[in-house]
């Protein structure tokens, strides 16, 4: 009979690659860490000002064949408002508007059902997907805004910058709708007044030159 050789005896001992092993426990740890995601509105509670937003991104399981899936839905997240001093400034959120969501390092429960400071978290839980905040105006490419101006600050509605919009710029300001401004109303204003005053009297030409140029110094 021929003398059978043990394979595990007669194989080279091999070691795992430490770096190797490091990396691979670094990317385990890291990928259970929650950073930042961007994330959909799915319904928004403006007496709360929180949301139930979906994210945007899946998440890879890693098993023999990797399949994709879905993150939960996160339930109430915070909203961002922004705001200081007393004065806030509101948007209209609605379902579909997109946001970038922020998990913050500790639990954020002690302070944010209190408003208390100085307070130690609640649980030890780190980057976790229930201590969201959610900013809301992070877009896409494909949904850019129209018409971004690179001179002047810009507020508008729903309908755009064709719609009602107030246009901030370094010394005048806009306020126009799809139809008119409110330079071109109270132009219209004034050229009234200077043709009543050409027919009656008193002569108010001085004060309706005055109102003109300090309409026409605020409005464009």
């Amino acid at each position: 009979m021929s003398e059978q050789t043990n394979l595990a005896i007669s194989l080279p001992r091999s070691y795992p690659d430490l770096k190797l092993v490091l990396n691979q426990s670094a990317r385990e740890w890291m990928s259970a860490l929650a950073c930042a995601q961007t994330g959909t509105i799915v319904n928004f509670y403006p007496t709360t000002q929180t949301a139930d937003i979906t994210i945007n991104m899946g998440i890879v399981l890693q098993n023999l064949t990797p399949v994709i899936a879905q993150y939960p839905q996160l339930l109430g997240v915070p909203i961002v408002c922004l705001g200081g001093g007393g004065g806030a400034i509101t948007f209209p959120i609605n379902k579909g508007d997109t946001c970038a969501l922020i998990f913050l390092d500790r639990n954020m429960d002690t302070w944010w059902l209190s408003g208390t400071t100085g307070l130690p978290p609640n649980s030890n839980r780190l980057h976790n997907l229930s201590d969201a905040i959610a900013i809301v105006g992070l877009r896409s490419q494909p949904a850019s805004l129209p018409g971004y101006s690179t001179t002047d600050t810009q507020i508008y509605g729903s309908s755009g910058p064709t719609g009602p919009l107030i246009s901030l710029g370094t010394t005048k300001i806009g306020i126009s709708n799809a139809t008119t401004s409110l330079l071109t109303a109270l132009q219209d204003v004034v050229s009234a007044l200077t043709a009543l005053n050409a027919k009656t009297g008193p002569d108010c030409t001085t004060q309706i030159t005055t109102a003109s140029n300090a309409i026409t110094a605020l409005l464009k």
